[in-house]
């Protein structure tokens, strides 16, 4: 868990949960990141499988730094490698940042996933500069449109990723991670079931 808004103000944490032991532990970033965000695009690929040794990367585009949106243009990725066990928590952590082509507006209240192979899906929401508290964000505001973006290569960009229910403001969003499904590979866009393909 990256980020997010507490009782003092926006978090620059990173939080790792060991699903063995049951327990949470707070392990040292790296600089060069983003800061202290929250309502951001991101997450870690739901497909690589994690164990006491971790190898994985955490990607974290847009949301806001509490005075202000980012564009989702600029992209982070956090590796994230180590030991996460019961006696033995040694964590390290690279931050690494590029810049995605063709982000569009910064959002407030998207719904967000990370897909299979380190795909970031972002959907809805509304467009804006100031931070994700202000009271002209709702349900009035939001939009129709989702992106995608293959946030493990260097050179793709945002990508528009079909039509969308109505829009909506605060709606969450799940991947398909059944892979017998004949869409899984290409899983981007909305159904009207209202759940990605």
């Amino acid at each position: 868990m990256y980020g997010g808004l507490g009782p003092d103000g926006v978090l620059d944490e990173l939080w790792l949960y060991n699903y063995d032991y049951n327990f949470w532990f707070q392990a040292d970033l790296a600089g060069g990141g983003p800061g202290g965000r929250y309502g951001s695009i991101g997450g870690s690929d739901p497909t690589t499988p994690q164990s006491t040794n971790l190898s994985t990367t955490f990607y974290v585009a847009g949301g806001s730094d509490g005075s202000r949106l980012h564009s989702p243009a600029d992209v982070y990725s956090l590796v994230i490698t180590g030991t996460l066990a019961q006696n033995d928590q040694a964590i390290n952590t690279v931050w690494t940042k590029r810049t995605a082509a063709a982000a569009g507006d910064a959002v407030a209240g998207q719904a967000t996933t990370v897909m299979a192979g380190g795909r970031l899906v972002t959907a809805f929401g509304c467009p804006g500069t100031s931070g994700v508290d202000s009271a002209s964000y709702n349900a009035g505001c939001a939009t129709q449109r989702a992106l995608s973006l293959s946030a493990s290569s260097t050179s793709s960009g945002w990508q528009a990723a079909g039509a969308c229910p109505a829009g909506r403001f605060g709606a969450s969003a799940a991947p398909n991670l059944n892979t017998a499904d004949t869409t899984f590979a290409s899983q981007v866009g909305c159904r009207t079931a209202y759940a990605w393909p």
